[in-house]
């Protein structure tokens, strides 16, 4: 055999393993995408609950006209105004503001702000204290918790929390004492399950609660929006988010809240969440269906713990009264994402319409700033309900 013969030889068997290797990364690729699809795509469209408005659209004001989308939002008794523009949409400028006189003032002050990383929660309790819920999202840090005296603009708490598992930490609701706080955890499904946590104001400590219950993990909904089927990654990953929105009676006694992707509302007694000796399966008996939702983001309760929940596929508000019964209180196609919600004087309801599924394509990376622009203007939005809430979030 000649020095020709064997160098096709070994050209044949390297471009015989070339093949075998190009097409085993094709078969690894390809069953990777339809493992993704499988576990973190696909889903079911869920069905229109939501019924004729309550009130018109001429009902609906705009309370202020943002440059960028906003995330939550709080309302003192005074009827002062604060929010916070959504982390999700990576702004470019501060993060927590105050809206005097139409226009956003950076809150405490400008100089601040660099403390700020990716606020979303917030909360105004009775001892009017600003609470702010700063989450990690899977970066090198720590997701933080602060709270601002309004009476004076000072820092009166700071706490970093520890774990990893607090890298989502979403919204939250202060007990009516001050002492504690319920905080939720939309987990990342399958990878962390979604949780409650309850924080000692006091001693600054935390646990994790009702983790993994069918109530705080998402269902196989595909919320779908004027923006069309809300799904990421090229239509691989469907957004689907656990326990979000959450909500506290106004004399403290329970905790009402739903996962976003979910169909149901529930509630559970603080006091059972605040009792240490209770196993996971106990607690998670204690825990009660109120009714049917929809698909929903923020949520908030009035004296008569009725619970005003974002329709985030119709555009609007609906309210659940204590026995489970839905009614929806405005609808408006201005309205694209209905986010934040909180109350404020004279029976306001003010919300947030971040136009999530017009600015998210991944959670890991924000959108181009070319993107945020074009969907520009972003808006708060606030109406007068027909039965009386207090002032406050």
């Amino acid at each position: 055999m000649n020095l020709n013969m064997k160098n096709e030889i070994k050209a044949n068997k390297l471009r015989r393993l070339l093949k075998i290797g190009l097409f085993g990364s094709i078969f690894v690729i390809v069953t990777s995408l339809v493992s993704i699809r499988l576990f973190l795509g696909g889903g079911e469209y869920y069905e229109d609950i939501s019924t004729d408005p309550l009130f018109g659209e001429d009902k609906l004001e705009i309370v202020a006209t943002l440059d960028m989308p906003p995330g939550n939002l709080a309302v003192s008794k005074e009827g002062r105004l604060f929010f916070n523009y959504h982390p999700f949409s990576g702004p470019q400028v501060s993060s927590v503001f105050e809206l005097i006189n139409g226009k956003p003032i950076p809150y405490p002050n400008a100089e601040f702000q660099d403390n700020f990383n990716k606020v979303l929660g917030m909360f105004i309790d009775s001892q009017n204290r600003l609470w702010t819920l700063d989450f990690a999202e899977f970066e090198n840090r720590q997701s933080r918790l602060l709270a601002f005296d309004l009476s004076t603009g000072n820092m009166v708490h700071d706490h970093f929390f520890e774990s990893d598992d607090d890298d989502l930490l979403n919204d939250l609701q202060v007990s009516p004492d001050g002492k504690t706080i319920y905080i939720t955890n939309p987990g990342i499904m399958p990878f962390k399950p979604a949780s409650m946590v309850v924080y000692d104001i006091e001693n600054k400590t935390s646990r994790h609660v009702l983790i993994g219950h069918e109530s705080v993990n998402p269902q196989r909904w595909l919320i779908h929006t004027d923006a069309g089927d809300f799904q990421i990654l090229f239509g691989l990953v469907t957004f689907r988010v656990g326990i979000d929105g959450i909500a506290i009676s106004k004399d403290g006694e329970w905790i009402y809240y739903g996962a976003m992707v979910h169909d149901s509302m529930y509630r559970i007694r603080t006091s059972e969440l605040l009792n240490e000796s209770l196993t996971p399966e106990e607690l998670g008996c204690r825990v009660e269906r109120i009714g049917k939702k929809p698909l929903s983001d923020g949520m908030s309760a009035d004296l008569a713990d009725n619970i005003y929940i974002t329709d985030v596929e119709h555009n609007g508000i609906a309210r659940m009264a204590p026995d489970g019964t839905l009614q929806t209180l405005i609808k408006d196609k201005k309205v694209l994402w209905a986010d934040g919600i909180s109350f404020g004087p004279d029976n306001y309801i003010y919300f947030t319409d971040s136009k999530l599924p017009h600015i998210i394509t991944d959670l890991m990376t924000p959108p181009p700033i070319e993107q945020i622009i074009e969907n520009a203007p972003y808006h708060i939005f606030r109406f007068r309900s027909d039965i009386g809430g207090i002032p406050g979030s």
